[in-house]
Formats: structure tokens, sequence, C-alpha cells
């Protein structure tokens, strides 16, 4: 299941947040962000997250994501293009997905 493996990135960003390796916790938050973009919210810890921001987890976290988009897009150029279409077409519904159709268990 693609969430457990999700959750698993996360924690282990968390505990490598919380051992003081905020670039490695950057990328772990930007790996599991490749299965929905929900988990980039959780790149803020880096800036919040103690007394002086990570500015270079923060910076590691955006790079891994923006390079591993990029490996998307060399490898399936019209998969990518289909989700960035969709992503800011307005008049799709994508969004507001209801009933059958929603893939969330709380719909």
């Amino acid at each position: 299941n693609v969430a457990a493996f999700e959750q698993f990135l996360l924690w282990s960003g968390l505990a490598a947040f919380i051992t003081g390796r905020a670039k490695v916790a950057g990328a772990m938050i930007a790996v599991a962000a490749q299965f929905k973009l929900l988990p980039l919210i959780f790149l803020a810890l880096l800036l919040f997250g103690e007394r002086r921001p990570r500015w270079d987890g923060l910076a590691m976290g955006l790079a891994s994501f923006a390079f591993l988009m990029g490996l998307n897009y060399i490898f399936y150029p019209e998969l990518m293009g289909e989700f960035l279409r969709q992503l800011g077409e307005g008049s799709n519904s994508w969004w507001r997905e209801r009933g059958s159709i929603n893939p969330s268990t709380f719909a």
C-alpha cells in the first residue's frame, strides 16, 4: 500500500529532523510528496520546528522535489503533461470528487 510507504517516509523524515539532520528530513519529505503533494506542507516544519530556521533542509527538500518531478517529466512526458494540465485546469472537478469516484475513505 502506497500510504504505508508514504507514512514510513514521513516518520523517517521526522526522526531525521529530531536528530538534527535537516537535509535528510527534507529529502525524505520530498520523496513522500511524489505520491501525494500534501506532504510538502511538512517542509514548513524545517522553518518553524526549531528556534533557528533550517533553510538548508528546506532547500534540500525543494531541490529534491524538483529533481524527482523532473525525472517524472523525462521518463513519462505525456503523463506529466497531463498531470500538470489537469492540475491547472479550473473547470476540472478533480478536487471535488464525491461519491463512488472519491478515493478517500472518509467521503
